[in-house]
């Protein structure tokens, strides 16, 4: 018989017949859920870590696909605002691909969730992360859709606060992802890169105002001012959605920790 030493202290032992495991897939570092009692002393048990790898990786693929949705979106506004529509066109064309096939990732992680990856305490609040991160690549669609349908006029002198507001609402994204990495390592790390968001977050709310006041001021039709201002609005709604993110993310963290 071979004997096997657990590497550390254990409550139970799973003694099955030889190849028991190879047959069910069970592999190191899964874990073993302990569901019920029954009579006897009999337990239901269920056993998966690998799908909550699977989820934890398909997070990582569905931040990266937002990501690059705010890359294109940010190359679609320089290139309208340069006067490049063409451009502008096939950047927008990008968001779209990219939002779809983060929708898919999406989709695959709450089937993963669904079929029992994590606990049940903490299944909720991962699928409402990623529907809120995924708000984000919607908005940045949503952004490119009103700008090359709309095709509003920016005048030149607004031109360079339009680009640093874009970046400045896309930046906010940037510790959002930081703070999910470091979820399973470091609380306050977590914890610091959310306080950021919502710092950087405020900052943008700040210039976006600003921004509105200095249009509102000017010389433009009203008409003019207002689809300036819904543009604004259209800009600005992907740190907002950063920040409802980073939330649920909070609510994550402090549920890991009780």
């Amino acid at each position: 018989m071979t004997l096997h030493t657990a590497m550390g202290p254990v409550l139970y032992a799973l003694e099955m017949e030889q190849g028991w495991f190879e047959r069910n897939n069970i592999k190191v570092e899964d874990v073993v859920e302990f569901l019920n009692r029954q009579a006897g002393g009999v337990f239901t048990m269920r056993l998966g870590r690998r799908r909550e790898k699977d989820v934890k990786k398909l997070m990582l693929e569905h931040q990266q696909k937002v990501t690059m949705c705010l890359a294109e979106m940010e190359k679609a506004i320089k290139a309208y605002l340069g006067d490049n529509i063409d451009s502008a066109k096939t950047y927008a064309l990008e968001v779209h691909k990219t939002e779809s096939e983060a929708d898919t990732i999406r989709r695959r992680i709450a089937r993963e969730l669904y079929e029992g990856a994590f606990l049940p305490l903490h299944r909720e609040d991962f699928l409402n992360l990623v529907e809120a991160m995924d708000k984000v690549a919607d908005a940045a669609e949503s952004c490119c859709d009103f700008l090359l349908l709309q095709r509003p006029e920016i005048p030149k002198e607004f031109g360079p606060k339009f680009a640093g507001i874009t970046k400045n609402s896309i930046d906010c994204f940037q510790p959002l992802m930081q703070a999910y990495a470091s979820l399973y390592e470091d609380f306050s790390t977590t914890l610091e890169r959310i306080h950021q968001v919502n710092l950087e977050e405020e900052e943008v709310d700040r210039e976006e105002w600003e921004l509105a006041r200095i249009i509102f001021k000017g010389n433009l039709e009203l008409a003019h001012k207002m689809l300036l201002r819904e543009l604004i609005e259209k800009i600005t709604t992907i740190s907002d959605k950063a920040e409802d993110a980073s939330d649920k993310l909070e609510i994550l963290l402090i549920k890991r920790r009780i």
